[in-house]
């Protein structure tokens, strides 16, 4: 577990005794509960001591923690931050398990919106989602189809599908707040994630599309190292060898690439104009 307690510390740290000095006020119990946490993760029990003088307590955890609070405001400390009267050690055990509550809750919507909307609006993914739709609109008899690789979020599907993998990487991850802090990290500054459940790819899709008796398929993948790869597989020979005087793109056999690593949307249209003149020269023939 993260252990916040140097830093939580450091604002008010009294260099002669190396520990928290502080005064409780109501209004400033956010700050004492969240000192009381930071003793949770070093040690569940605590010593305490309780001195009094005529104008308030002093509340002494060992020689971690000293809090000073005014006599009409000792009720409030209890009711709000932890229970001290009475007792001579607390038991900071409770404290601990909703500590690693509310961090681990913490990671997780962290890692929810840096896949559902960060990673979104990604430039690589939001180029890719141009992509898919301008293939749809230019194919209207279009489908989609599973994809060869294992994909972790799809295209098409790209909400619901990345609210199923941080699911999937709570599972995996668990208490391990310091990997999903790592990974959070690498998909916020479009860094390599590395492994993903066993995902190929952590975003693509696949389409199968027809434009009169030409079949064609677009396939759009970014890895796990964020790079993507791109390719369109046109079932006519006649086609691809008439793409090849294409500057942004390349062939092979059957298969158009990109010149760098995506496609220009405008491609596809001249995919569609090309399958046209190929189409009306078999006609003329």
């Amino acid at each position: 577990m993260i252990n916040k307690f140097t830093d939580a510390i450091h604002r008010d740290i009294n260099e002669e005794t190396d520990s928290a000095d502080i005064s409780y006020l109501p209004g400033s119990f956010d700050t004492a509960q969240s000192l009381v946490r930071d003793l949770s993760r070093i040690k569940k029990r605590w010593n305490v001591e309780i001195l009094e003088d005529e104008d308030s307590y002093k509340v002494m955890f060992e020689d971690a923690l000293k809090v000073t609070i005014p006599k009409q405001y000792f009720e409030d400390f209890n009711k709000n931050v932890i229970k001290v009267t009475g007792v001579t050690v607390v038991d900071l055990t409770g404290v601990l398990n909703e500590s690693i509550m509310e961090v681990s809750k913490s990671a997780y919507d962290r890692l929810h919106k840096a896949l559902t909307q960060d990673f979104k609006r990604s430039t690589n993914v939001m180029r890719s989602l141009t992509l898919m739709n301008t293939w749809l609109r230019t194919y209207r008899n279009s489908r989609f189809v599973p994809s060869t690789d294992k994909v972790a979020i799809r295209l098409e599907t790209f909400d619901a599908d990345a609210k199923k993998l941080v699911t999937t990487l709570k599972k995996t991850y668990g208490e391990d707040l310091g990997g999903v802090d790592t990974l959070v990290d690498a998909i916020e500054n479009g860094r390599a994630i590395g492994h993903a459940q066993g995902y190929e790819y952590i975003v693509g899709t696949k389409i199968q599309s027809a434009h009169l008796d030409v079949r064609l398929t677009l396939e759009l993948r970014m890895n796990t190292s964020m790079v993507p790869s791109q390719e369109i597989y046109i079932d006519s020979v006649e086609v691809v060898e008439a793409l090849a005087t294409y500057r942004t793109v390349k062939t092979l056999y059957r298969k158009v690439f990109p010149v760098g690593q995506m496609f220009e949307p405008s491609i596809f249209g001249n995919i569609k104009d090309v399958i046209d003149d190929v189409d009306e020269e078999d006609q003329n023939a």
